[in-house]
């Protein structure tokens, strides 16, 4: 949703409960279910508040809208209003990824800047090592592009090696559906060694989404919010690389345990960047060789 003069104050309103403190999203859920609209919650009495979420995120509620967070709110919101590739989904757009509310991972709030259209595709996440070889590299490129041409947004982390790996391809498809990236940044303060990678992935039509308001910088808070948005973004995993004691293995099990199909590319045992990806297969990952072992039985390609 792009923002304007029209809907600025309830986006306003929205930004101010994303920032109120001990409010979680299940919490912001049920006060909106109870007052009816993010405005209504905000004029809310501290009382009636807690009798939905207890008094510790009543009280955050009432400190934002007595006007705790006015600087990061305008702030956010006057990004909003200058670029035009940017926008905002609150967890009531259509748009919002309903495997992501399905997983209980989500966010209040998703920033955006790009084609958000992209979200209304099925996705596949895509990732591995941020120092990975020449070989996966070549299977992250390749699958990129398979999986684009086959008519599926390819969803990637914000980091080098595979994941970069993985948007070139998905740019260079024949007629294919542009990436996405998320972002463990703002939407504006993306990693400055991406930064000609992204700029040809929004030219392209693609998307960056993140949950941090747009000018913030990463932190190691926002990465582990990012991983799990990972895990519950998508029904499709595939790890191309990754090292032993990865990450992304934690979050390839934990998409596993939310019900999406995880695969792996496996590798020679005596390549340290191939350990992970066969530890998970023998944990019950797919061993993915193609597209249908990542059950996609019939690619349609973009129109």
């Amino acid at each position: 949703m792009r923002v304007n003069e029209t809907n600025q104050e309830d986006v306003r309103n929205w930004i101010k409960l994303r920032l109120a403190r001990n409010l979680d999203t299940f919490g912001a859920i049920r006060l909106l279910k109870v007052f009816g609209s993010a405005e209504s919650v905000l004029e809310g009495s501290l009382s009636d508040l807690a009798r939905t979420v207890g008094m510790p995120a009543a009280e955050g509620v009432v400190a934002v809208a007595r006007g705790a967070a006015d600087d990061d709110v305008d702030a956010a919101l006057e990004r909003l209003l200058s670029n035009q590739e940017s926008g905002i989904l609150t967890i009531a757009d259509p748009l919002y990824p309903a495997g992501l509310i399905e997983s209980g991972l989500a966010p209040l709030l998703l920033f955006t800047r790009g084609n958000e259209s992209l979200l209304r595709r099925e996705a596949t996440t895509i990732c591995g090592s941020a120092s990975a070889d020449e070989e996966g590299l070549r299977n992250a490129e390749f699958f990129g592009k398979a999986i684009s041409e086959a008519g599926m947004t390819v969803l990637v982390p914000s980091e080098p090696g595979i994941p970069s790996a993985a948007v070139s391809g998905a740019l260079s498809a024949h007629q294919g559906v542009p990436p996405a990236v998320l972002l463990a940044s703002g939407t504006a303060r993306a990693p400055r060694e991406m930064t000609g990678l992204l700029k040809a992935l929004l030219a392209a039509g693609g998307l960056l989404i993140s949950a941090e308001l747009p000018e913030a910088s990463q932190s190691d808070a926002s990465k582990i919010l990012r991983d799990g948005l990972l895990a519950g973004f998508s029904r499709r995993l595939l790890v191309v690389e990754a090292e032993r004691h990865a990450p992304i293995l934690d979050i390839a099990r934990r998409a596993a345990e939310l019900g999406s199909l995880v695969g792996a590319i496996p590798g020679s045992i005596h390549n340290p960047l191939a350990r992970g990806a066969n530890a998970l297969i023998r944990e019950g990952a797919m061993l993915v060789e193609t597209l249908r072992d990542l059950g996609i039985e019939n690619p349609t390609p973009q129109k």
